[in-house]
């Protein structure tokens, strides 16, 4: 019975610690914490010279037990494809204070952008194993 009372009684230490340290990482760790982020090609494709492409996958990469520093960022996950936002070709962009950025700037979205011909190339070897 002792044993359940003290159970009881340490409860509310343990969630009112817990909600102190989820604050403290909010505030110390802004930079992983980063929601989704919108993929809109009409906004950030470059347009000429350039082929984007929604379906393309992005990769996070985000904290390690080697790197314990490292802020979120996304990237392109295929070869010859980076990151595109407000028209510009980006390596990738950073998450700080909870909000994605490039260059100093807010990320509203992002899209994959390739070079015209790499995206030829693949759709023709695509095509030509398919037949």
């Amino acid at each position: 019975m002792l044993t359940i009372w003290f159970l009881f009684t340490l409860l509310p230490v343990t969630q009112g610690s817990c909600a102190d340290w989820i604050q403290d990482d909010k505030f110390n760790h802004g930079c992983r914490s980063c929601r989704d982020i919108e993929i809109d090609s009409l906004a950030n494709c470059p347009g000429t010279g350039h082929v984007c492409d929604e379906r393309e996958s992005v990769r996070a990469e985000v904290l390690s037990a080697s790197d314990p520093c490292t802020c979120q960022s996304l990237r392109c996950t295929k070869k010859g494809w980076r990151l595109a936002v407000n028209g510009t070709i980006v390596d990738k962009v950073h998450c700080k204070r909870g909000q994605w950025f490039w260059s100093g700037l807010p990320a509203p979205s992002i899209v994959c952008a390739s070079k015209r011909y790499l995206a030829i190339l693949v759709f023709s070897s695509f095509v030509s194993q398919n037949i």
